[in-house]
């Protein structure tokens, strides 16, 4: 037998590739977006999604003083962007603005969404659960748009890049 015991971090690299997402988050006064894979879908009546962030992190904080949520599924066409989403903080700059993420208002969704996603969904009524060092938030689902023809970026090599993944 191959198998040897490894950490934590390594496994998370070997269980690649990750869809990856930008979370926007808008409070009323400010707009973030952040990087994130940690999600899934737990209910689909009533349709509802599970994300996980660092307790340390700006959205965290956002969110748990009730700001709207829009979890959206960049396209290759803003991998760069979409990456550095994920490698830096919002506190106190507009993350959207200094990186280059258009950023659209679509009916019925509260916070914005990244222009360019394959898929974007309206997430409200985020409850929490403490998860350790990171807070699971389940969401409702209020509203769901997308682009069929565009393919949505994955995580790879344990979160070194991003990329497509063709079937």
């Amino acid at each position: 037998m191959s198998l040897k015991e490894i950490d934590l971090m390594t496994s998370v690299g070997l269980n690649a590739p990750h869809p990856y997402a930008v979370l926007v988050s808008k409070s009323d006064t400010t707009i973030n977006v952040m990087g994130i894979s940690w999600f899934t879908f737990v209910s689909l009546k009533p349709g509802k999604i599970a994300f996980s962030i660092s307790n340390r992190g700006y959205t965290n904080e956002l969110i748990r003083n009730g700001a709207d949520v829009t979890l959206c599924l960049p396209s290759e066409s803003i991998k760069s962007e979409a990456f550095a989403c994920g490698t830096r903080t919002g506190r106190g700059i507009d993350k959207a603005k200094e990186l280059g993420i258009e950023l659209v208002q679509v009916d019925g969704f509260a916070a914005p969404v990244v222009a360019g996603s394959a898929v974007a969904w309206c997430l409200n009524g985020c409850q929490n659960v403490d998860a350790g060092d990171h807070t699971l938030f389940i969401a409702d689902i209020d509203g769901i748009v997308g682009d069929a023809k565009k393919k949505h970026l994955y995580a790879l090599g344990g979160y070194k890049r991003l990329g497509i993944v063709t079937e």
